[in-house]
């Protein structure tokens, strides 16, 4: 098993090269790479996004790391069509994305038709949900990539549950939809992070591993607040999760913190991936 992480962990630096360089020498293997910008230029034009892709591309495999998912377009405004229909194209760009970084996961996260309040039709947002991850299924089959649902700290909304977020993917049917499973999500929402593992095991394909305190989604490091991370990692060993143990865990601030404090940050973030890969593995 591979250990990964955010790769603006290290956007300190100011190069790709620099900042891969920096996380494989901390002993990460693989990066989850961020495009949730839609406003950035290479949602609008193909060529900003070939050029975007293939720097970071580049720089990864130089510095021996794989890039093992990608995070499409967030927040996007899902309350219209029209707003919907910018948000979907943006979609379309990051599985071609994921197809010039070398990389087969692209993590989405489930349409809110109701903005963040609560859902006043649940069904109406899973059906969009699913009709989503329909759309972009021939160019996920033209280009070897799956689109993984993410679930979500939002209580409000029934399809952030893990429980919903694999009926969902159950609905689409197709290899090329899988799960992303936010460990920190889980916990906002009190589920039971054992039963998250199995819920999505039949399509878990990628993980956002972070910690929190249930109250909010604070991205700590593992092991800083409530989450049973035995139970976590007995539950991965069992399902025979063989994917990328993918921290997301809060960015160390170079405005707050001094290098003396940033290294000490960095490794202990490290360090506790380590330790819950010798759980998962023992």
């Amino acid at each position: 098993m591979k250990i990964g992480i955010c790769s603006s962990a290290a956007n300190y630096f100011s190069t790709w090269d620099e900042r891969f360089s920096h996380l494989r020498s901390l002993g990460y293997e693989a990066v989850d790479h961020g495009l949730e910008n839609i406003n950035l230029d290479y949602y609008k034009d193909v060529e900003a996004m070939k050029t975007h892709c293939k720097k970071v591309r580049e720089a990864a495999e130089r510095n021996g790391l794989i890039i093992s998912q990608v995070h499409g377009p967030w927040p996007t405004d899902d309350k219209t069509e029209e707003s919907r229909a910018i948000g979907w194209d943006c979609m379309h760009r990051a599985v071609y994305a994921c197809y010039l970084l070398g990389c087969k996961n692209l993590v989405i996260h489930p349409q809110m038709p109701f903005g963040w309040g609560a859902d006043t039709d649940p069904d109406y947002a899973e059906n969009l949900t699913v009709e989503l991850i329909r759309e972009l299924l021939p160019e996920c089959e033209k280009y070897d990539v799956t689109v993984c649902l993410e679930n979500m700290p939002f209580g409000a909304q029934c399809i952030s549950k893990m429980k919903y977020i694999a009926e969902a993917v159950k609905k689409v049917n197709s290899p090329f939809a899988g799960i992303c499973l936010d460990t920190g999500h889980c916990n906002c929402l009190n589920d039971d992070i054992a039963e998250n593992v199995r819920l999505s095991a039949p399509y878990l394909k990628v993980l956002h591993v972070h910690d929190n305190k249930y109250s909010a989604d604070g991205h700590f490091i593992p092991f800083l607040g409530t989450i049973d991370w035995s139970a976590f990692t007995k539950a991965l060993a069992e399902v025979g999760f063989d994917g990328v143990l993918s921290l997301e865990c809060n960015n160390p601030d170079p405005k707050k913190m001094s290098p003396e404090v940033i290294s000490a940050y960095e490794k202990l973030t490290v360090e506790s991936a380590k330790q819950l890969k010798r759980m998962i593995e023992e």
